[in-house]
């Protein structure tokens, strides 16, 4: 051999991302907006899906499956069909949190956004409690700029009622969190065997706790409260706060996947 004693290693290189309070997400809780605005939003086949794109695929799936077996499920009061698709679309496809500039010019259907967003809040409304959750994630690297501050994730993120759920989605970061504003989807999700609880993007966050433990980072967090950075589709002139017990689709990327028994994106 000409290099009998060279011993070659492949370095995975993970990605850094600072968690704080995602000031460029796009993060709308549309709090008393007209009547008009929200009968508009209520169908994005109409206004915003071109016919036989993969947008259209998804939801046109997300219906079927809906009307063939999530019929019978308790819905909630004022759960609408409407927003048990959107969840259902969600949970078929690979999500990333973006800038609002990738969020308008990539995935910009409000439509979608809208639906996302009243689903968590009606099922939050009757489900009482917080919820200890878990989050795994591979080939990424979350650090904390400064922990006495309060972070966001930016954008809907998925975790799970299951520590070895989570786990096997990754552990380069892997976050422990209590969340206040995140919904349990189990009933409305192709996957219920991940016992998912979707967090919203405007849910605020104190960092109880940062270590790293054989290379990979755990991060502890607690609801603290909420904050918006826009509401109806316009970006107020100063973030909006709400402290718990007062009175998003988050940023969708591009990975956008067919519908397949096998989920692939993260928790």
């Amino acid at each position: 051999d000409a290099f009998p004693n060279i011993v070659f290693f492949i370095v995975l290189c993970l990605t850094d991302i600072p968690l704080t309070m995602a000031p460029n997400s796009y993060d709308d809780q549309y709090i008393g907006c007209p009547s008009t605005m929200e009968d508009k939003l209520m169908d994005p086949t109409k206004n915003e899906f071109a016919p036989g794109k993969k947008y259209t695929y998804i939801w046109e799936n997300a219906v079927s499956f809906w009307n063939q077996s999530k019929g019978s499920v308790l819905l909630p009061e004022n759960f609408k069909k409407v927003y048990g698709v959107a969840l259902l679309a969600y949970t078929a496809v690979a999500i990333c949190g973006k800038s609002t500039t990738s969020y308008e010019k990539d995935f910009h259907f409000k439509s979608f956004d809208f639906l996302v967003t009243k689903a968590i809040e009606v099922l939050k409304a009757s489900q009482t409690g917080c919820y200890d959750v878990y989050r795994g994630v591979s080939n990424l690297r979350f650090t904390v700029p400064d922990p006495n501050k309060p972070v966001r994730f930016g954008h809907f993120t998925s975790s799970s009622l299951s520590k070895e759920v989570a786990e096997y989605f990754g552990t380069d970061t892997f976050f422990t969190i209590k969340t206040c504003y995140g919904a349990k989807i189990i009933d409305f999700s192709y996957f219920p065997s991940e016992e998912e609880v979707l967090i919203p993007p405007y849910e605020t966050f104190k960092v109880v706790g940062v270590k790293e433990v054989g290379g990979k980072t755990q991060i502890t967090l607690h609801s603290d409260s909420k904050s918006s950075n826009f509401n109806c589709g316009s970006k107020r002139a100063e973030s909006f706060h709400v402290a718990p017990g007062s009175l998003f689709l988050g940023l969708f990327g591009m990975l956008i996947q067919k519908i397949t028994l096998d989920r692939t994106h993260p928790l």
